[in-house]
């Protein structure tokens, strides 16, 4: 939220892990929205580490993303990942189609949500970019 406005928004579910199974719950990242002016200025990491708490918070184990291969889910910072297809995992992620799509994934634990916050506020600092405006110019979908 900027100014009272919406600007990114994340869907995601928790898998508790089954009875009488070995698998632990997971937290799967379904989808990653950020508005176009509001790109490139951490809000899509915030999301992120919001998530992250909240999967530790509800006992996941681990965060699994729904990819189509987008380089945001490559930035470092992130500490994803690539797991495979959603065949190639036990968990059983919702995947709504097949070609190109990848899972990323990575540890679930408190400190990572602190890390991820971290990055988030300096990122969220305000600073001039290529467009003369804060945040830089033109951005890109983050997933």
């Amino acid at each position: 939220e900027v100014g009272g406005r919406c600007v990114a928004v994340g869907c995601y579910r928790h898998v508790p892990a089954p009875r009488r199974s070995s698998l632990q719950g997971f937290t799967e990242l379904l989808l990653l929205a950020v508005e176009t002016e509001y790109e490139r200025q951490g809000n899509g990491r915030a999301i992120v580490a919001v998530i992250l708490r909240d999967s530790w918070r509800a006992g996941s184990a681990r965060l699994l993303v729904v990819s189509t291969g987008h380089a945001f889910w490559k930035k470092p910072s992130l500490q994803l990942s690539e797991l495979g297809s959603p065949t190639d995992i036990e968990q059983p992620v919702f995947a709504p189609w097949s070609a190109g799509i990848s899972i990323v994934g990575r540890e679930v634990s408190e400190s990572a949500a602190d890390e991820l916050d971290a990055i988030c506020r300096a990122a969220a600092a305000p600073r001039r970019g290529r467009a003369g405006r804060p945040g830089g110019g033109a951005g890109r979908s983050e997933g």
